[in-house]
């Protein structure tokens, strides 16, 4: 397992855990040992993201107050979301907001249509009806569902996820970590309900 940087242009990457693993029993494997194979299969996939403990408590401290309602699915996701940008992650982070703010717009088109029926989404629906998450945003703020504010902050995310989803060229020249904590603070605005801790949360460290 490596890397070697070839001819200033490639790098060739050969990592052979993953075969290595299928040739034994992991039931068989004590827990000590396991953990030493997980340990030799980050060291095989660190990047120049790749983030300290005191890094990666440093991320935690730049994240926003977070208490939101939210079904299951984007529950989860969104804690990944936040955990990928701990771990340095960032442009998985913009994928992950990018895919729960287009949730979050069929999320509540549909509970408009279990509620008050299919009339007012024909009827304000522009051209690219429900297909793509730009006329998505535009539906809900056409329904006032969302106001301007929230119209903003979901446009926003739509336009960070799509600069790293299609790449006009192959060097990467954002700054994805921004991006990324861009992306997660405009989420959790939009689906935040309180921004304070309660008065029961207290400092424990």
């Amino acid at each position: 397992m490596g890397e070697k940087h070839l001819a200033n242009i490639m790098w060739e990457y050969d990592n052979w855990i993953p075969w290595q693993l299928r040739q034994i029993n992991l039931q068989d494997i004590h827990n000590k040992k396991q953990k030493s194979l997980l340990d030799t299969w980050k060291s095989g996939i660190n990047t120049h993201n790749t983030q300290t403990i005191q890094q990666k408590l440093q991320n935690v401290q730049e994240l926003p107050n977070i208490w939101c309602s939210v079904p299951e699915w984007f529950m989860d996701r969104l804690k990944e979301a936040l955990n990928s940008y701990v771990e340095g992650q960032w442009v998985v982070s913009i994928m992950l907001i990018g895919a729960l703010a287009e949730y979050f717009s069929f999320w509540k088109i549909e509970d408009y249509i279990k509620e008050k029926g299919i009339g007012g989404v024909l009827k304000h629906s522009t051209k690219g009806g429900i297909y793509n998450q730009d006329e998505r945003i535009r539906l809900l703020r056409n329904l006032r569902i969302i106001d301007d504010k929230k119209f903003t902050c979901l446009n926003k995310i739509r336009e960070t996820r799509n600069k790293y989803v299609h790449l006009k060229t192959l060097e990467d020249k954002h700054d994805a970590k921004l991006d990324a904590l861009a992306s997660i603070k405009l989420l959790i605005q939009i689906i935040n309900k309180r921004n304070k801790p309660p008065k029961s949360i207290t400092v424990t460290i």
